[in-house]
């Protein structure tokens, strides 16, 4: 870059060097059936390598070669998996939770303590929607051209409540009208973890289904 600065020359130039990775390395950890729209809304780009496995077959080794970990609908939450993602996370990776409808909710929350994260709670299978999308936050700044007020937000038909402790420091990414989470974001080391309300299950949340929200997150 260069600045004109008239009479000072001697400083006009500014050299910029960053970094760019080629490739983004990206894992569904699922109970036993990967999720399709998640492996298909990947499939036909280049620049993200994405891979799954039954998190029973999955190899702790391996989890620091992936950018970022989508657990997709597990019912158990193993405390040897909890430790590994706590690691994970704290060391620069990113975790991306969604809970299965019928979720071990005490081995779910121990991992989420230990993050000190919000809690799940019961399922509302009440139907809602979103209507609150983080402009702010980086996963969400530089996506769309306009922020546009007709812009088609999530629905659910149903979600987890979670617990609201001020001292988790949640960014809320995505929040329903009666200002509840969807989607909340808690960095923590040099990592994230992301956590959703709802299920990916399209029986009881159409996230995967909306190509406006789901494909540029």
């Amino acid at each position: 870059m260069n600045v004109t600065d008239y009479p000072i020359e001697f400083d006009n130039d500014y050299y910029f060097s960053f970094f760019v990775k080629e490739k983004v390395n990206l894992l569904e950890i699922h109970s036993g059936t990967s999720n399709r729209f998640v492996q298909a809304g990947f499939s036909n780009n280049q620049y993200f390598m994405a891979s799954n496995s039954a998190y029973a077959q999955l190899d702790y080794s391996k989890l620091k070669d992936h950018d970022l970990l989508i657990l997709s609908n597990l019912k158990t939450f193993p405390s040897g998996l909890a430790s590994e993602l706590k690691t994970y996370i704290e060391n620069g990776g990113n975790v991306c939770v969604f809970p299965a409808k019928d979720a071990n909710l005490e081995e779910y929350n121990r991992f989420l303590v230990s993050m000190n994260a919000n809690e799940l709670g019961t399922l509302d299978t009440r139907p809602r929607m979103v209507s609150f999308i983080n402009f702010q936050d980086f996963v969400f700044s530089d996506v769309f051209e306009e922020r546009r007020d007709n812009l088609k937000l999530p629905s659910t038909k149903a979600n987890f409540k979670l617990t609201s402790k001020a001292s988790a420091g949640e960014e809320v990414l995505l929040r329903y009208r009666d200002a509840a989470t969807f989607m909340g974001k808690y960095s923590r080391g040099r990592g994230n973890l992301y956590l959703c309300s709802a299920p990916l299950d399209t029986e009881f949340s159409d996230l995967v289904q909306n190509r406006e929200i789901f494909i540029p997150m």
